[in-house]
C-alpha cells in the first residue's frame, strides 16, 4: 500500500524489511498495476545481476500468471532486463576472433562454446553460457563492450540492440545499479526514459 501511494502521488519512500519477507512482491504488485494503468513505465533496478534474472525469470511470470487467473481481462503486459554492453555478445567481433591468423588454443575452446551456445540464444547474454572467471578476458574480446563504430544495418544480429529495442516497448524494465548508475553519469539514452524508479537493495 505504500508503495502504491508513493507511485500516485509521485513522492519517494524508502522501506527496510529484513530477508524473506516478500519484498519483491511488495513493489512489482503495485509496480506493474501502476504502469499498465497510467500507461508509463516502470524501472527497477537491483545490485546484483542474480536478483536481476530471478524477478524477470521467476517473480514477474509467478505474478502475471497470478493476475491473469485473478482477472482474466487483466491484459498483456511487456517486461524487460536490460543489462551493460559488457554482458552481450557481439558476433561481429566474434567472427573476427575466429578468422584470426594466429589464435590461442583458450580463444578457441571459447569461441567453439560460443559457437554451439549461438545456435539456441535469443538473448546473447553471457549468463547462459557460464562461462568461468579464467574465460572471461577471451570473452571481452567479443562482447558488445567493445564494439564500436558499427554500421546502423549489420548483417549480423546485434544482441545489444534487441535487448535495447525490448526495453524501449517494456512497461517494466529491470536493471541493475551499475547500468542505472552508468545511465546517469551519462545524462540518459542506455535505459529508456522513464518517471518512476524503484531501487531494491538500496543501501548498495
Amino acid at each position: 500500500q505504500s508503495v502504491t501511494d508513493a507511485l500516485k502521488s509521485k513522492k519517494n519512500l524508502v522501506v527496510e524489511g529484513g530477508t524473506g519477507v516478500g519484498k519483491s512482491l511488495a513493489y512489482l504488485f503495485p509496480a506493474l498495476l501502476f504502469a499498465i494503468e497510467n500507461n508509463t513505465r516502470v524501472v527497477v533496478s537491483t545490485n546484483t545481476i542474480n536478483l536481476q534474472e530471478q524477478i524477470i525469470t521467476k517473480d514477474l511470470p509467478n505474478l502475471y500468471k497470478a493476475l491473469n487467473e485473478w482477472s482474466p481481462d487483466f491484459g498483456d503486459v511487456v517486461f524487460s532486463l536490460l543489462k551493460g554492453r559488457d554482458n552481450y555478445l557481439c558476433v561481429r567481433r566474434w567472427i573476427q576472433l575466429i578468422n584470426e591468423e594466429s589464435i590461442s588454443q583458450e580463444e578457441a575452446r571459447v569461441a567453439s562454446k560460443t559457437m554451439v551456445w549461438l545456435q539456441n540464444t535469443t538473448s546473447g547474454d553471457r549468463s547462459e553460457m557460464n562461462l568461468a572467471f579464467r574465460d572471461m578476458h577471451v570473452w571481452s574480446r567479443m562482447s558488445s563492450a567493445g564494439a564500436v563504430n558499427c554500421p546502423s544495418r549489420i548483417q549480423e544480429a546485434c544482441f545489444l540492440r534487441v535487448a535495447r529495442e525490448k526495453a524501449e516497448s517494456a512497461d517494466l524494465v529491470v536493471v541493475n545499479h551499475a547500468l542505472l548508475m552508468r545511465d546517469l553519469i551519462d545524462g540518459g539514452g542506455i535505459i529508456p526514459n522513464y518517471d518512476y524508479l524503484v531501487i531494491d537493495e538500496a543501501h548498495h
